[in-house]
């Protein structure tokens, strides 16, 4: 966990999304292994929270025309 806190207060805020949405040779992603182990508080980062709720909300939520590709 504070392994996992340097490295969130260090990253670039343009590096977050790659390196949480990026697959390891188990075909995981960094959020599905933070879940799965109990390292939830690694969430409460701000820089993790904006990522999270762009996939929540869908990226696109602000361009939408109503069209199903606008959302989650």
């Amino acid at each position: 966990m504070v392994l996992g806190n340097i490295i969130l207060e260090n990253i670039n805020d343009e590096n977050i999304e790659t390196m949480f949405l990026d697959l390891d040779f188990k075909d995981r992603t960094l959020l599905k292994i933070i879940t799965e182990n109990g390292f939830g508080p690694l969430f409460a980062s701000s820089k993790v929270n904006i990522l999270l709720n762009e996939i929540w909300a869908g990226k696109k939520t602000y361009e939408c025309d109503g069209g199903m590709e606008d959302f989650s």
